[in-house]
């Protein structure tokens, strides 16, 4: 888990609640324990008082400092390696003049741990439980203080019980946050899908003109091989716009019986001037492999297109290609799209499915997100990306053979309508 499952700004209130609560706790518990447990006066204490005074105004500038920082996240454990410091000093008054240098430790120990569930930081409640238990053993193994067994017992059930508050709320803010996240993304790519219908009939559009132009030059000028080689580039950009259009706008999906090698196939052979451009060199061991994936041809085949795309640019000064097709046991397929080009930044790795999450200036990054989702909620698959900066990247597409009795259609998860 991550350092703090909150905002800096979270941390700070909670530092500061924190803070109150031990403080006017404490200061309380000392009165109400010299005066009516002990029946003494402050005045009679005064020694004792003095350096709990000393301590207590010499921890609360350090968190005070910390807070200033903007390090309130390191306040909790500035306390805590307080506590120990007074809890060592305890133990070796003890060992030499058999009684505690301070009273009333207990009552810090009791916050610390009520606190567990508040931080929602499962280092604290380790750092927490090791000096708890830590100090009873000494106390029980070392100082051989029978009383340390029941203190051991009932701080082990209570943090217990703390860790497991502490987990559900984990758990239940996650899955919120995770909600919050898909419902976002599902907003994202419907305007992605409303985008995609009108940007491509735009670009389509003035694509058929420039085709027809095109074709009557080629009548006038039959010998001229340009004009053939120009109409077979704008049918090669008119077809994967088609494509792209088709997987954006999540059309029904139509799910048969396909050779998912033959459908990579086809995506290399609408790419293969941008290979042949950029000197790629193609390793596939997918024409040898018959392997037959119940999915939406159009579909995988645009998602293949997305990523082989992606490849290519990151393999603009040449490289090599690798599709490598496997069985992953009985149920499903693995297909393997290995590049060696500049790769993604470890840091970038985690967001490259996010929509409209790109590194590059001239992109919008929406062709991993919509790949991803494609391939996990439409064809019920995994999509796993693994990358090392100037070696490589390597995404693996994985789908079962059979959708069995599940269906989705319509778009219906991929939360984009036209």
């Amino acid at each position: 888990m991550k350092e703090s499952f909150l905002s800096y700004k979270e941390e700070e209130r909670n530092a500061k609640i924190f803070l109150w609560v031990l403080y006017v706790i404490v200061v309380s518990y000392q009165i109400f324990y010299a005066i009516v447990l002990e029946n003494k006066s402050l005045t009679d204490k005064g020694h004792s008082i003095l350096w709990q005074l000393i301590c207590g105004t010499a921890i609360l500038g350090v968190n005070v400092y910390l807070i200033k920082k903007e390090k309130a996240n390191l306040v909790k454990y500035a306390c805590v390696f307080a506590y120990i410091g007074i809890e060592i000093t305890n133990i070796l008054s003890y060992m030499l003049y058999n009684e505690a240098a301070f009273d009333g430790v207990n009552i810090i120990e009791i916050i610390f741990v009520f606190f567990v569930p508040i931080f929602l930081n499962k280092k604290y409640f380790v750092f927490v439980l090791s000096t708890i238990v830590g100090k009873y053993v000494i106390y029980l193994f070392v100082l051989e203080e029978v009383k340390g067994f029941m203190f051991l017992i009932m701080y082990t059930l209570v943090l217990i019980a703390a860790y497991i508050i502490l987990n559900r709320f984990i758990q239940y803010l996650s899955a919120v946050k995770e909600s919050i996240k898909i419902a976002s993304e599902s907003q994202k790519l419907a305007v992605i899908g409303k985008m995609a219908a009108t940007v491509g009939h735009e670009i389509k559009n003035p694509l058929a003109s420039l085709k027809g132009f095109t074709q009557l030059q080629r009548e006038k000028h039959g010998e001229d091989p340009i004009y053939e080689q120009m109409i077979f580039e704008i049918e090669n950009m008119n077809n994967m716009i088609s494509e792209l259009m088709e997987v954006a706008t999540c059309k029904p999906s139509v799910y048969k019986k396909h050779n998912i090698g033959e459908i990579a196939l086809q995506a290399v052979t609408i790419l293969r001037e941008k290979m042949n451009e950029s000197s790629v060199q193609l390793i596939s061991n997918v024409e040898e492999k018959m392997i037959e994936v119940e999915c939406d041809e159009r579909k995988i085949r645009g998602v293949l297109l997305y990523i082989i795309k992606n490849a290519l640019e990151a393999m603009e000064q040449g490289g090599t290609l690798e599709l490598r097709l496997e069985n992953k046991g009985q149920d499903y397929v693995m297909l393997s799209v290995i590049d060696n080009g500049y790769g993604i930044k470890k840091e970038n790795l985690a967001r490259v499915t996010e929509a409209f999450y790109t590194t590059k200036q001239d992109k919008i990054g929406l062709g991993l997100t919509v790949a991803n989702r494609l391939v996990t909620e439409q064809h019920l698959g995994e999509l796993h990306i693994s990358s090392e900066r100037d070696i490589g990247t390597r995404i693996d597409i994985i789908l079962p053979k059979k959708r069995g009795n599940s269906e989705i259609q319509e778009g219906e998860k991929l939360g984009v309508t036209i």
